[in-house]
């Protein structure tokens, strides 16, 4: 598996909100669990470390796909394959011009 961060801009402007997104690359037959996560299930989640004065608006998880395992009685929501998951920053207001390390 592994993970980058897009931004939607190059340029981003103090107290501004931007979109970022999380592409998940997950290798075939691998999988991980949606979010929200099916019933006893671990949902994925996204953390960011942002810099001071940041902060995080939302995450809009996609739905996932309905698969159902063998070892599953109905079907569960799972992500496999490329995986974007869309997540909305507040650039802070005091942001200084140069590059921002986001993890």
């Amino acid at each position: 598996m592994r993970a980058r961060l897009l931004a939607s801009r190059d340029k981003l402007v103090p107290g501004t909100t931007t979109a970022v997104a999380a592409e998940i690359s997950i290798t075939r037959p691998w999988h991980i669990n949606a979010n929200p996560a099916s019933a006893g299930l671990i949902p994925t989640t996204v953390t960011l470390k942002l810099p001071a004065g940041w902060s995080l608006e939302d995450i809009d998880y996609p739905a996932g796909d309905a698969v159902r395992p063998h070892w599953a009685s109905e079907p569960i929501r799972l992500y496999s394959g490329q995986v974007p998951i869309m997540i909305n920053v507040l650039v802070g207001e005091n942001a200084t011009t140069g590059p921002v390390t986001v993890s």
